[in-house]
């Protein structure tokens, strides 16, 4: 600025001796500006000085004239720090962990409105920070399985605002791992028998498997009762192993167990034990021979055996002739599709005890399998006088009974399946039984060489997708197997279970049944006579829907089973999953010294 009263030329500005700026005449109270920037790391002094000419050279009135001034200039670094750190960096799932966010104005300028934000959300806020100040922010989490990302971000104000030194000053935390990890066990038992006859010793599988992404040692099965079953084992995550333990069983028994495990390292902050949930199987202890005082009393135990409480559903039960097989021989698939015992009436009243045993069931209703000739109308009355709606399902032969059945079966459920078997005996179609009531399939009769109108009818009403023929070409000749693949019948697959003889035959039909029923290990079976029908009739509904799957019912010879129907040898050594065998029917129809053989091919 000219400050004086003549005008000034030449005017120059030099900081440190070193020319800055040159300015043009300034006149009299006149003024010039110039900006130079200037790179500030540190407090900054200027010194500056302005010197022009005045006058004219060679008169008395020229010469210099200067002025200096000097400047200070302070600079200021606004700065803030954050740091996240956990309580622990390793934890087990459903740990509680304290964070603590610590921040520090690390500057030389006071600061405020200070706010922490991280990803998931969280934001505290303090008022304000002095120099070198700090202040804690503490949360307390339970974070899921996985490695979690621990960062925060935190900005705060400095300076005065609508002023030169005023601004926002930003810092992140970087990134600090937590890891969360998942130690679990599981513990399955499986008894390789679940049903056992009486003291036999049944071998029990422990798998114990480390379900968990942490090593665990020190693993070690505890049954209920505190007993240490099996210790000292280390399982790598993932890995799983299967221990074995003899369980001698000489009454029903529950085995409880759980795992307990330990992971990481003892005096870390990553150490501790686990606990698989507890697992819980039966072995339950059959009767070694199911019988009463006669076969009506025989099948009102085969139901108790079935059935320990009342029935739902439909409430029904099946009535078929003790005195008779004809009519009989279907009626186990009603009883599956109604899921009610079959129970053996006399002929022409029904036995006090199987009355009494109808009322112990609750049934409300009654199917009386077989025409008036079996089964007579006083039947009827007595069922009815019990309190029972009563619906006879007959033919006027016992091919047309069987057609009865099959439409009374079809009814109910959707008939995928339909057994074919001989009208002449009764072998074949007893040992189909079982399967009958299980797969909820018809049987339907047949003539050796022809195959009857009723069983045809049957057959085009049903329109199967199946049919098994069982018995060799002598009790259903391959004419008849060849009608039954009629196109009349719909597309169906026709097949033939036989073998040299009735027990045979019974063994190829478990065999199928296994297959059909997808019970490729059975626990047990189910054994009756093969000479004789009442207890393998009744027998068949037990080992069909009595249980929680299909047992098969294997028919044997009574008075040397061994050397003539070892086919019940081969079918207990070749599925090892059965444990127990169960006679049905009384000493006369299987003596004792049968009963011992059949037991101890199991024990």
């Amino acid at each position: 600025t000219n400050t004086g009263d003549i005008e000034l030329f030449d005017v120059t500005v030099t900081e440190a001796g070193d020319l800055v700026n040159t300015f043009a005449p300034i006149p009299v109270g006149g003024s010039d500006t110039f900006t130079s920037p200037i790179s500030v790391q540190d407090d900054f002094t200027i010194d500056a000085e302005a010197s022009g000419t005045y006058g004219d050279s060679g008169t008395a009135l020229f010469g210099e004239i200067s002025d200096e001034v000097s400047g200070q200039l302070d600079t200021r670094i606004p700065e803030i720090q954050i740091t996240v750190r956990p309580e622990f960096y390793e934890v087990a799932v459903g740990t509680s962990v304290e964070v603590t966010y610590t921040v520090l104005n690390s500057g030389d300028t006071d600061l405020f409105d200070v706010e922490i934000s991280d990803s998931s959300g969280l934001r505290f806020e303090a008022n304000s920070l002095v120099v070198g100040a700090s202040a804690l922010f503490v949360r307390s989490m339970t974070p899921g399985v996985g490695t979690l990302d621990l960062d925060a971000s935190v900005q705060a104000l400095y300076g005065t605002v609508a002023t030169a030194f005023t601004g926002v000053t930003h810092s992140d935390s970087g990134l600090t791992e937590l890891v969360v990890r998942n130690p679990a066990l599981q513990l399955d038992i499986v008894p390789v028998n679940s049903e056992v006859i009486e003291g036999v010793s049944v071998d029990v599988e422990y798998t114990i498997t480390n379900s968990g992404d942490t090593d665990l040692h020190d693993v070690q099965v505890v049954d209920s009762s505190a007993q240490v079953l099996f210790s000292g084992l280390s399982l790598d995550a993932g890995e799983d192993v299967i221990l074995v333990r003899a369980v001698p069983v000489t009454e029903n028994v529950t085995l409880s167990a759980k795992a307990v495990g330990t992971y990481g390292a003892a005096a870390t902050t990553f150490y501790g034990e686990v606990d698989s949930a507890i697992d819980s199987a039966s072995i339950e202890v059959v009767e070694s021979r199911i019988a009463g005082a006669s076969r009506y009393a025989t099948a009102i135990e085969l139901s108790k055996a079935a059935f320990d409480g009342p029935l739902t559903g439909e409430k029904a039960v099946v009535i078929a002739s003790g005195a008779g097989w004809a009519d009989a021989l279907p009626a186990s698939a009603l009883a599956g599709a109604v899921n009610g015992p079959l129970l053996l009436s006399a002929p022409t009243y029904v036995p006090t005890e199987v009355l009494a045993e109808i009322d112990r069931l609750g049934a409300q209703k009654a199917y009386v399998v077989g025409g008036e000739v079996v089964l007579t109308p006083n039947v009827i009355a007595n069922l009815k006088s019990a309190g029972l709606t009563v619906v006879r399902v007959a033919g006027t032969s016992r091919y047309g009974t069987a057609q009865a059945v099959a439409t009374a079966v079809a009814s109910k459920v959707s008939v995928n399946t339909v057994f074919v078997a001989t009208g002449a005996n009764f072998p074949d179609a007893l040992a189909a039984s079982s399967l009958a009531a299980a797969l909820k399939a018809p049987i339907l009769l047949t003539r050796a060489d022809s195959l009857p109108a009723e069983t045809q009818a049957a057959l085009q009403a049903l329109k199967p997708a199946n049919v098994i023929i069982c018995g060799g070409e002598l009790v259903v000749s391959p004419a008849v197997a060849a009608a039954l693949g009629s196109s009349a019948f719909g597309s169906l697959t026709v097949t033939r279970e036989a073998g040299t003889g009735r027990y045979d035959t019974a063994l190829r039909i478990i065999e199928r049944g296994q297959a059909r029923t997808g019970v490729s290990d059975p626990a047990g079976v189910f054994v009756a006579t093969g000479t004789n029908y009442p207890d393998a009739l009744a027998g068949g509904v037990l080992a069909g829907i009595g249980g929680s799957q299909w047992r098969p019912l294997m028919l044997v010879y009574p008075d040397d089973p061994a050397t003539f129907s070892p086919q019940l040898s081969t079918l207990v050594d070749s599925n090892p999953s059965i444990g127990f065998a169960t006679v049905l029917g009384g000493v006369f129809a299987l003596d004792e010294e049968a009963e011992t053989y059949i037991l101890g091919l199991v024990r």
